[in-house]
């Protein structure tokens, strides 16, 4: 049970605009899925662009494409 919590506040801390107290809070009040936080959770507009673009925000870019970038930005 305490891996399955741990599991779920880190899926929710992955919110952009959610840290763990929010995610621990989250968890306290039933959710237990993205979705839950989608349908029935109030989200502050941060929280709701977190959520919208949650993939995005937590995939991890290879170190080749980060270098690419650097040097078209430099």
């Amino acid at each position: 049970m305490i891996l399955i919590i741990f599991l779920l506040v880190s899926l929710f801390a992955g919110v952009w605009g959610a840290g763990t107290e929010t995610a621990k809070q989250w968890f306290a009040q039933g959710f237990r899925t993205l979705d839950d936080l989608r349908t029935r959770a109030r989200l502050t507009r941060t929280q709701q662009i977190g959520l919208k673009y949650y993939d995005d925000f937590n995939t991890r870019i290879p170190r080749e494409e980060v270098t690419r970038i650097e040097t078209i930005v430099n």
